[in-house]
Formats: structure tokens, sequence, C-alpha cells
């Protein structure tokens, strides 16, 4: 009897289990289904490749550090200088490579400052470290030039050269005697000529992004196409150096001149 008992309490339970696990019948004389529920879109685990891609808050915590030659930017500035040694280095025989190197390198000019910014890691030896590594760049250049162009072109490499350095040098110690950045203006239209405040290149050059860039980029794009035509005779090239390139080439020369006597004026 007790067995029976037994047996009828197990076959009640198994019952109850079967119903609770099964659907009702959806049709009348329809079989019963066990189905699985099928999962929701929200439950299913999907893939994106921007989380492979370190955080804001990785890239400060590996390089936020007190020291600041292992700051990120400055970790790319580095990375520059290595670059410009590799264009450099086969310059006079694989222009190809050359190029390559040294657009990369120019490139990285963007993303360093755009790094300081972004992870707050600004500092001097950045500021230095770009203004030092732009100045190397453009030297490095006109070395290349009057390696390959006849000798009576050397004043004019050595002109440009001596120009831009010491124009960019003149400026970067003057920011610094004032606490300021190379890059800002402020007080110093009031140590211009009344001729200069109405001709103020140097203003618009560094407060205008759009003109910074220019005549930034066509700088460098003009030395690099002198470059390139001493290897091939391309005449897109040429119409390109001096019909686009050498308008914004010329006004940055005229901006050095510019920063150069402000700079100078302004140190007293």
């Amino acid at each position: 009897m007790r067995s029976n008992t037994i047996a009828y309490v197990l076959l009640l339970l198994i019952r109850q289990d079967l119903i609770g696990a099964t659907q009702p019948l959806l049709l009348l004389g329809g079989a019963q289904k066990r189905t699985k529920p099928s999962p929701s879109p929200s439950s299913i685990p999907t893939f994106n490749p921007a989380q492979l891609l370190p955080t804001k808050q990785t890239l400060q915590r590996i390089t936020n550090t007190h020291r600041p030659f292992l700051f990120l930017p400055n970790l790319i500035g580095y990375l520059r200088i290595a670059l410009l040694v590799v264009a450099l280095k086969s310059a006079l025989v694989k222009p190809g490579r050359t190029l390559i190197a040294y657009m990369l390198s120019f490139s990285l000019d963007v993303v360093d400052g755009v790094a300081a910014r972004w992870l707050n890691q600004v500092s001097n030896l950045g500021g230095l470290l770009d203004m030092l590594t732009d100045r190397m760049a453009t030297l490095g250049v006109l070395f290349v030039l009057s390696h390959i162009y006849p000798s009576r072109f050397l004043p004019v490499f050595i002109f440009f050269g001596a120009l831009d350095v010491s124009s960019h040098w003149a400026r970067t110690i003057e920011s610094a005697k004032k606490g300021k950045h190379h890059k800002s203006e402020g007080e110093r239209n009031k140590i211009l000529h009344p001729m200069l405040t109405r001709f103020n290149l140097v203003n618009h050059y560094y407060n205008n992004y759009k003109f910074f860039a220019y005549c930034c980029v066509s700088a460098e794009l003009f030395w690099l196409c002198a470059y390139w035509l001493a290897f091939s005779d391309g005449e897109l090239v040429r119409k390109l150096m001096v019909g686009v390139f050498g308008i914004g080439w010329a006004v940055k020369q005229l901006t050095n001149a510019q920063q150069l006597v402000v700079s100078a004026a302004g140190l007293d």
C-alpha cells in the first residue's frame, strides 16, 4: 500500500511538470509540443569594432605620468622624427620612399596636437618638440634640394631655411618670455607699426585656422614638388607647384618675414 502511494505521488509530480513545461493546444486535436522560447533581440550580444580601440581613460592611465617625455603626443613626436630620418636617409636614391615617409611625418603633426588637447597632455616639451620637428623637416628638404639642384640655387635654399628657423625661433623666445603660446596673439598687436597693424599677416596666420593650414600645407608641398621634379618631369606637378601651392608658399614666406620683425621688436 505504501509503495502504491509513493508511485501515485511520483506520477502526479511528473504530470504537473509536463503540464507546466508545455504550451496549450493551438488547434483542436493537435498534439502538444515542447518548444524553446526564442531569445529577444535585446538579449543577443552584438559586436562593435569600436570596442577594440582604447578609451580615453585607458590612454590617460597609460601615458598620464609625471614625466612629459612619456606623454602620448610627445611619443607621436618621436615617431615623426624617426620618419624624417627614414625620409632623408633615402632622399637621394629613393624619392618614392622619401615622399611617403615625409608625408606620414607631416600628417602626424595634426595627430599629436589633437591627442594633446583630447588627453589634456599639453606640455612645454611638446610645444618645443613640435616646433623643432617642423624646422628640422623644412631644413632637411632644403638641404636635399641643395644637393640635387645646381649650385647657383644654393643661396636661395640657405636664405629661406634661415628665414624659417629665425622667425619661428624668435617667435618661440618671445612667447616664452611673455608666458604665451607661440600661436597666440593678443597684446602683440600693440607693438606693431601702424602699417603692419593694417596688414597683419601674422595675426591672420595664427587666428584663422583655414588660412594657417593652407599656408603650412602649401609651403611643404611646394618644396616637395620641387624635390619630385628633380626626378620626374611631370607637367601636372609643375602646374600644382606654381598655381596652387606657390601662392600659399609665398604668403608663408611673407608671414615668416613679418613674424621675425614683430617678435624681435617684442623681445624688449
